[in-house]
């Protein structure tokens, strides 16, 4: 049995694997989200409230795309694989992976 094959069949055997991984993802997103307006404020010396409507319109898009009980979206809908879907794909993909050509420090400093 190969090494995707090992992992998703613990996935499968059920437990609080997949529960908890898309947890401490969901909090590492809410944490980066949270952090942005300071961040921002603190380059600028000045509120920006751009940045706060940013950070609260994805803040109501993540949780109206929570995971329900099986591991499918409550908007998208059941999935065979409990991939995340793909607002919170994108989601990870901007807020905890460095984009390309950027180191992660560079990344999270630049905000």
């Amino acid at each position: 049995m190969g090494h995707r094959n090992r992992r998703r069949a613990r996935f499968r055997r059920g437990g609080a694997g997949p529960e908890r991984w898309f947890l401490a993802v969901r909090a590492g997103v809410l944490e980066v989200l949270g952090g942005l307006p300071a961040q921002v404020s603190a380059r600028c010396g000045r509120r920006v409230p751009e940045v706060e409507r940013l950070v609260a319109a994805w803040r109501l898009l993540l949780r109206m795309h929570e995971r329900t009980g099986d591991g499918g979206c409550t908007v998208c809908g059941p999935r065979r694989d409990r991939r995340l879907c793909t607002v919170w794909q994108v989601a990870v993909g901007y807020f905890l992976r460095s984009l390309p050509n950027e180191s992660p420090s560079e990344w999270r400093n630049a905000a």
